[in-house]
């Protein structure tokens, strides 16, 4: 019985491993702003698109994306599937540039 649940506990592990490294991706391609010569006028406008997502989720993936490049400590733990993509998201959430510095501190420790 634990080796299944054991099994389970990899696999979503693993899943959010591999969002993380997705989300790394994607903010690449916002930063490339290769989307312009991809012809959208925004990188959540190509992922609607391509990745067949609603508007919404399109503008919060890439906003995660963004807040994970200036969170590494968070990203690394997300990327190691040390934490899940919904706890990756609650700091993110919080993350304002008013909260940097205070976030900042949560962040080292």
């Amino acid at each position: 019985m634990f080796d299944t649940l054991d099994t389970v506990v990899a696999g979503r592990r693993d899943l959010d491993a591999r969002e993380a490294a997705w989300l790394r991706e994607v903010a690449a391609y916002d930063r490339s702003e290769d989307w312009r010569g991809d012809g959208y006028l925004s990188c959540a406008a190509a992922l609607r698109d391509r990745c067949r997502i609603s508007p919404g989720t399109a503008r919060a993936t890439v906003e995660l994306a963004r807040k994970l490049e200036v969170l590494p400590a968070l990203a690394e733990a997300f990327g190691r599937g040390d934490i899940s993509s919904a706890h990756a998201r609650v700091v993110p959430t919080a993350f304002t540039p008013e909260r940097a510095g205070e976030l900042a501190t949560v962040e080292r420790d």
